[in-house]
């Protein structure tokens, strides 16, 4: 293996980044290129599809470009992608619909539908809890509500699937992302029959499933021109991003647990078996062959701040083009001059609904506690607190199911602020670990890669490219403000849990009213 490299795609949620790593695990070139979440209705969430394989095709152009090497140098390429997007395709295999995310709740009433056939039953087979989130609602919101796409698609894909499709024309689906759409069997590995049947989908409506260590084929032609590489390159289908952010992070293994703040948020450990709750406030989904994860996403974590930025912070984002600096270091370091607790500013960061451990497609974005002394600084810590005590809420879950883990790492474009990572330390009254390769997906996807191919015989050959940055320890004192905090916090949501279906409703009728 000595002199190759490997190349981590991660397509995400609000971009996408190619990172060049060599056998150790250095990274020798990167690049990234944001793509824009499309909101025509509310509740809606949606992404064009041919702009994010033109993103795609940019930064692993760039990439390479920057890593200053000869391209026949890469080995292999791996592909991460978020989990629950769905597209259709037509017959030439064209989009037909924008790509539907995870944080769209527009199929909340076909969610409502599936429930009847028993939403436990439902959630024990897939792992899924029955939620608009997952594209087993999506496609029967398109089956009911737009019927005539809903004919005209042959097949249902994800993002991955598509950008798959472009290049080598075949319709296949790692077992990881497979299960996180709600069709998928966690114990027997295969599309669920029973849940193909509730939709009334034919099986050839999905792709074909494949391990995450599959080789689709080698780049030619006009592909690799286009990507900016030479011909021949492999490339292994890989896993769900939530997957990778684990073993990129080296937090893989028994007793250790991953934290990840990115666009979404998650909570998660690994097992050698399919773990349900009895409570259901938690998903299981496939990490790779004979490895299962256990865990709980929020929909609203990086998202939240990137709102806040767009909304709110022009001046911040002019200032910051003119120091050639990210305007979310000037919104940290406006953060950081607030005490812990925001001085009794509350934010309940549920702009698009929420997923663990309460489930709620229809909870809404609070803001409690405000009074004239508070400022732009307050909101922007307010933000931070507020995602990590939605955090908070899905550790205790994952904890009593799973047990008290031995070390907890954190990952994801969050942990760039370094108030945030101490934040959730001491929201979780928990020492934290910081992985020096801030984007442990990617570097999850090129070591799958190098197994796929034969490089490595095992994945535990990420615990030798992993050294940890830094560590956050919990203070006592801010520890007792949180544990105050969040009892507030919670009973905020309780108390108001009533109405967040009728505000729901509310809005959609003032679009309506609108349209």
């Amino acid at each position: 293996m000595a002199g190759s490299y490997f190349l981590g795609i991660d397509i995400g949620t609000t971009g996408c980044r190619a990172i060049i790593f060599d056998e150790k695990g250095s990274i020798a070139g990167a690049a990234s290129e944001e793509y824009p979440i499309l909101r025509p209705k509310p509740g809606w969430a949606e992404q064009d599809p041919k702009q994010i394989y033109e993103v795609v095709c940019n930064v692993i152009k760039k990439s390479v470009t920057s890593s200053k090497i000869n391209s026949n140098k890469i080995a292999g390429i791996g592909l991460s992608s978020v989990f629950h997007s769905l597209i259709c395709l037509d017959g030439r295999g064209e989009p037909i619909s924008n790509s539907i995310i995870w944080a769209d709740t527009r199929s909340v009433k076909q969610a409502e539908y599936l429930k009847a056939y028993g939403e436990f039953d439902i959630y024990r087979r897939t792992g899924c809890r029955v939620h608009p989130m997952y594209p087993l609602a999506k496609i029967l919101w398109f089956k009911q509500e737009n019927p005539e796409v809903y004919r005209k698609t042959a097949k249902f894909v994800s993002i991955k699937e598509y950008i798959i499709y472009k290049w080598f024309s075949e319709f296949i689906i790692d077992k990881s992302v497979a299960s996180g759409t709600g069709i998928f069997n966690i114990h027997s590995l295969d599309w669920d029959d029973e849940c193909i049947d509730m939709i009334g989908i034919s099986r050839d409506k999905l792709s074909e499933l494949v391990p995450v260590t599959h080789i689709i084929g080698k780049l030619k032609g006009e592909i690799a021109r286009e990507l900016g590489i030479v011909e021949g390159i492999p490339v292994v289908i890989g896993a769900a991003d939530g997957a990778f952010s684990m073993l990129g992070s080296g937090a893989y293994r028994k007793g250790q647990m991953a934290v990840m703040i990115a666009t979404s948020g998650g909570v998660r450990v690994t097992s050698e078996k399919p773990i349900i709750d009895e409570k259901g406030r938690t998903w299981c989904y496939v990490l790779a062959d004979g490895k299962w994860m256990v865990g709980g996403a929020i929909n609203n974590a990086g998202l939240v701040y990137r709102w806040f930025r767009d909304a709110f912070g022009s001046e911040e984002v002019r200032r910051a083009e003119e120091m050639g600096i990210d305007p979310y270091e000037i919104l940290n370091e406006y953060a950081g001059r607030v005490n812990p607790g925001s001085d009794g500013l509350i934010f309940l960061p549920f702009l698009t609904g929420e997923r663990s451990p309460f489930w709620n497609p229809n909870a809404r974005g609070v803001i409690f506690g405000l009074g004239p002394h508070h400022g732009k600084a307050h909101f922007a810590r307010a933000i931070m607190e507020g995602v990590a005590y939605r955090m908070k809420s899905v550790f205790q879950a994952i904890r009593e199911i799973a047990g008290e883990p031995e070390e907890i790492r954190i990952t994801g474009g969050g942990t760039r602020s370094s108030l945030w990572c101490q934040i959730l330390s001491d929201v979780f009254n928990r020492p934290l670990k910081l992985p020096k390769v801030h984007e442990a997906t990617c570097l999850g996807a090129a070591v799958m890669a190098m197994q796929g191919l034969g490089y490595v015989d095992s994945l535990d050959i990420v615990e030798e490219m992993i050294s940890i940055e830094k560590e956050f320890n919990p203070d006592e004192n801010t520890a007792l403000i949180y544990s105050r905090v969040y009892d507030l916090y919670m009973n905020i949501y309780w108390a108001l849990k009533p109405y967040f279906d009728e505000i729901s409703a509310f809005q959609q009728q003032q679009y309506r009213k609108e349209d």
